[in-house]
């Protein structure tokens, strides 16, 4: 049976080092008809380079002319090029499981947005307020109680290029309230909410620029390293990291210590713990009230982007 074509869009700002670590990680997928786009927002580093360096056909180097100062330009000029029937985003410093869009596709004959749980990693080498935080992202996403849509990384999703024609392209920051991932998700919410699908598999480590202040600056990308040499050990080593922390769960609300093993249940214990006692990942708030583009300016600038 042919597989559909799915086009990976990573788009990169002068972190040549973090970006080597990205598109090994979407190159080790057990899915293999896709095509990678590296989309560069005018790099003036090594990014070109290292792209070449893999030496597959499927990895592609794109570089826009001018700096945008986020994802939406390039993700968007990716989704204008790519050849595939479905959309991947992956971030310049964030890793996948080597099962990730497997484990996505999978869900794709009931569902035109599919996502993955996701584990947020906090840095492990500055003293700030996410210090060695860790958390996890897709729980109970478009189903909450309260019915407010949670915030997923974009490096979780996977959806049918398609739907772009309904719902509208990636908005500039400067054009909204929200930052640019979260204005795309309450669009996805309004138009095809019924739509979507989650892997139920944790398959992404992501590490926010956003939690390392003068990121661009210092650039670090030892956890990556880290987590990378760690998943080449030990394929399941993801489900043990929900597994500890659905076991953490437990015992907190002094539940009765048991485990299921596999993760698929592992998932669907733990969102019940999430959506039955309202502790889920951060909620997207309303943000009218604020000056567009005022939330990502702010990010800019603790990440070094900036200065």
């Amino acid at each position: 049976m042919n597989e559909a074509l799915v086009s990976v869009i990573i788009p990169t700002y002068n972190w040549s080092e973090a970006l080597k670590k990205s598109i090994k990680t979407a190159l080790w997928q057990s899915y293999k008809n896709i095509e990678i786009l590296v989309i560069g927002d005018c790099c003036t580093d090594d990014s070109e380079q290292v792209v070449k360096s893999f030496n597959d056909e499927r990895v592609k180097w794109h570089n826009l002319e001018k700096n945008s100062g986020s994802q939406s330009i390039p993700n968007n000029y990716g989704i204008k090029i790519a050849k595939g029937e479905f959309i991947a985003h992956l971030g310049h410093d964030d890793i996948w499981h080597p099962q990730h869009i497997e484990f996505l596709m999978k869900k794709t004959n009931d569902a035109d947005f599919c996502y993955s749980v996701s584990l947020t990693v906090g840095p492990d080498d500055e003293e700030t307020v996410f210090k060695n935080l860790k958390k996890f992202n897709g729980i109970c996403a478009f189903k909450n109680k309260e019915n407010k849509l949670l915030f997923i990384p974009p490096s979780s999703w996977l959806y049918r290029k398609s739907i772009i024609e309904k719902m509208g392209s990636w908005t500039h920051y400067k054009d909204s309230s929200s930052p640019p991932d979260d204005d795309f998700l309450l669009r996805v919410n309004k138009f095809y909410k019924n739509r979507t699908a989650c892997s139920e598999k944790l398959s992404v480590v992501k590490f926010p620029s956003a939690w390392r202040e003068n990121s661009y600056i210092r650039k670090p990308v030892h956890q990556q390293q880290k987590f990378i040499e760690e998943i080449e050990k030990n394929n399941n080593l993801l489900d043990h990291y929900l597994i500890a922390y659905l076991n953490l769960a437990y015992k907190r609300e002094n539940f009765k210590d048991y485990l299921s093993y596999y993760a698929s249940f592992a998932y669907k214990a733990l969102s019940y713990y999430f959506y039955n006692n309202r502790q889920i990942n951060n909620e997207m708030s309303n943000n009218s009230n604020l000056e567009k583009g005022s939330i990502v300016e702010q990010s800019r600038n603790y990440r070094g982007l900036n200065k």
